[in-house]
This record gives structure tokens, sequence and C-alpha cells, in this order.
């Protein structure tokens, strides 16, 4: 048990941590472009911190250049980020597939986050960007992305992410997107592997990540109230709107005026006995 402990530490420690992403990134800069990174898995396996890590990483190849990280959690945010940040900094963006769905390609967002684009490649921008499922994307963001990162297995004993890494190499005229496996030292990379990033800022950033869960439930209380008041104040207006009717059609049956409202005789009768009147029916 003890030698296969060991095999596995010598794996780890034989492979740089995440070398080929990193050195994929400098390359990249070093040719004026920015670097739009895609994150996922399932859940539970550690996409979050591996993003976070992944942005340390980068950080530390570049340490003249004093990278920062943003973590955004909206196209708000985001914006933001993209504006304030200089040449090479990590923008880290949670659960992409919640903000630029597939389902709303042509949503302003989704519309808006081409121009985003613009400005990330113009500044040399590392774009990492997580979610569970890589087709649940907007088309437009997956077509510029130009890494993909599969995680499958978090070793727990190593505190270790281990990830399918892959190029994106989208066809313009056909529109599909190959994922060739990428290459290091001139070799086929079968994984690569990312550890814990630093805890405080881990930490920061679910205390974080938790702020933001909490005003989401505000924020959705606050619509469902809005949507509760809305319904009562609708089924009031056609109430009154029904009341005004009967008092207009007062030598209508009940069961006429229960047909064209859509109610039951018993509240056309109901309503003329509030009026004053005298229920009126047809014999049958």
């Amino acid at each position: 048990m003890e030698e296969e402990q060991q095999q596995k530490k010598s794996i780890y420690e034989d492979i740089p941590e995440s070398r080929p992403v990193v050195l994929y990134v400098r390359g990249r800069y070093n040719r004026n472009q920015g670097t739009n990174i895609f994150v996922v898995g399932g859940v539970g396996l550690g996409k979050s911190s591996q993003c976070q890590r992944l942005g340390e990483l980068i950080q530390q190849d570049n340490l003249e250049k004093n990278l920062k990280i943003w973590i955004v959690n909206s196209f708000e945010e985001l914006c933001l980020a993209v504006q304030q940040a200089k040449p090479g900094d990590i923008i880290i963006i949670e659960e992409v597939s919640v903000l630029f769905s597939s389902r709303r390609s042509m949503s302003g967002d989704n519309v808006g986050m081409g121009f985003v684009y613009d400005t990330i490649r113009s500044k040399r921008l590392c774009l990492i960007s997580n979610c569970p499922v890589w087709n649940s994307v907007d088309s437009h963001m997956r077509s510029m992305g130009n890494v993909l990162i599969v995680a499958f297995h978090i070793d727990r004993e190593e505190g270790v992410v281990l990830s399918k890494l892959y190029k994106l190499d989208p066809n313009p005229v056909s529109g599909r997107i190959y994922t060739p496996r990428m290459k290091y030292k001139g070799e086929l990379v079968d994984y690569i592997y990312t550890r814990m990033p630093n805890l405080d800022i881990w930490k920061e950033y679910e205390l974080t990540k938790k702020e933001k869960f909490d005003e989401l439930i505000q924020e959705q209380l606050f619509k469902a109230r809005k949507r509760k008041e809305k319904a009562k104040s609708e089924r009031k207006l056609d109430k009154e709107e029904i009341i005004e009717d009967v008092r207009q059609n007062i030598n209508k049956s009940s069961i006429e005026l229960a047909k064209s409202n859509d109610v039951s005789e018993r509240t056309i009768q109901r309503i003329r006995r509030d009026l004053g009147g005298k229920p009126k029916t047809t014999k049958k």
C-alpha cells in the first residue's frame, strides 16, 4: 500500500502542475492574443477550485506583470472586470452556462458578450469559465474558446483534481468544433492536475459565493411576491369587469352572463345579489 502511495506521489512530482496550460496562455499572450479556457465536469469535481488554481499558476508564471484574478458572477461584473483589468489579467466566470445559456442565444447579454470578447482579445486577458456541460454554453462563446479542460476525478488523499486537456479547433465553414489533445514537449498530454488554491483566498471566495447566493434568494423571493401581487391585482380587475358587465346587462340571464365571462352561474347570481338586483335565470 505504501509503495502504491509513493508511486502515485512520484507521478505528480514528476509532472509540473498544469504546465501545458500555463505555457499555452503565455504563448498566446506573447503573440498579442487572449485565451479563453472552459473547465467542465460533473457536480463536486472541483471545477471552481481548479479555475482559481489555474489563475494562480498563470500569476506565478508572470510575477513581473503583477497580474490580478477577477471572479465574476454576472454580466455586469464581467463588463466591469474587463474594463478595469490590465493586459494579462485573469477573469474567472462562475457557472457560465447560467449567465450565457445556449437556450438564450439571442438575449441581450449573449449578444453583448461578442463586444466584450473584442476587449478581451485587445487586452490579452485570460478568461476561465466553468460549467457542468459544455454544450449548454452559448454557441458563439464556445466557438471563441481555445482550451477545454474536462475534470474527471478528485484524488482526495493528494488533494488533486485530475482532468483531460483538449485544444479547441472550430471549423469556420461547418461550425463544428474539434477537440484534439494538446501536446507538451512534443508528446500528447494524457491528463493534467491542479492542487488546491490559496486557502485564504478560497475561503474568501466561498464567503462571497454565499453572499451572492443569499442575494439571489432575496431577489427570487422579491420577484415571487411581485408576481403574486400582480396576479392578485389582475384577479381583482377581472372581478370588477365582471361586476360592470352584470350591471350593464341586467336583462341577460345568469347563464348567459356566466358563459360570456367564463365563470359559474352561482358567481353571477352572487354578484347580482350584492348589487341589489334579483337573480335572473333561464328556465331549463
